[in-house]
């Protein structure tokens, strides 16, 4: 046993294996967060429209979340104050394509914090780009942004502005994405929380079932 783990094929070996587990666990969390953002905007668009079209009050809100909070108690998320960021969410971003490109592809939690913090809709824009090319956490977002980042740049703004007007960012879900640990198993368990698909914040518990769906 022991020249078997000193022999250089097995370990190349284990390495392939560890790398595609890797690869695995950030598709199962790229996805599962794209999903819970898209249905956010769903939920928040649905209602700006209800609004509009029935004149509905913002009490319809505190009915909505208790009565979809029954239908689905193990569901995180559906408090009046998240259904209240969602229609934020919805009137900030309402192209839907536009969503799927950007904002899907970073955590919901990302995108609470870039409606708090910054209200200029390009520079919010700007700080996902970085997010994701970057592979930042909140608390590195937070400081960037705390630290006028996108103001230090200076003319380098001059060419994001251009890019801009492509709308989409330069995506490829099959091609190099942030390192999972950069974006962190947390937040892949906050996901499966707030669909309701977890009881327990650690996410390798369930993740097999995401990784390998026939199993």
């Amino acid at each position: 046993m022991t020249n078997l783990i000193n022999n250089q094929e097995y370990l190349n070996v284990l390495n392939t294996l560890k790398a595609e587990i890797k690869n695995a666990q950030l598709r199962a969390h790229l996805s599962v967060n794209r999903e819970l953002v898209i249905l956010y905007w769903r939920i928040g668009r649905e209602i700006l429209q209800r609004k509009k079209e029935l004149g509905w009050g913002s009490k319809i809100i505190d009915k909505l979340s208790q009565d979809l909070h029954h239908e689905f108690p193990e569901m995180k998320g559906l408090s009046s104050r998240n259904l209240i960021y969602m229609q934020t969410f919805a009137a900030a971003y309402p192209d839907y394509e536009f969503t799927q490109a950007v904002p899907a592809q970073i955590t919901w939690y990302h995108n609470q914090t870039l409606l708090d913090k910054v209200s200029d809709p390009e520079m919010r824009v700007w700080y996902m780009h970085k997010a994701i090319e970057q592979g930042w956490s909140r608390n590195v977002m937070v400081m960037h942004i705390e630290s006028n980042l996108y103001e230090r740049q200076g003319k380098s703004l001059t060419n994001f502005k251009q890019t801009l007007r492509h709308r989409f960012i330069n995506f490829d879900p099959q091609g190099q994405a942030p390192e999972l640990s950069s974006w962190g198993l947390g937040n892949l368990s906050e996901a499966l929380q707030a669909l309701g698909f977890l009881r327990t914040r650690d996410p390798c518990i369930h993740l097999k079932k995401y990784i390998d769906p026939g199993s």
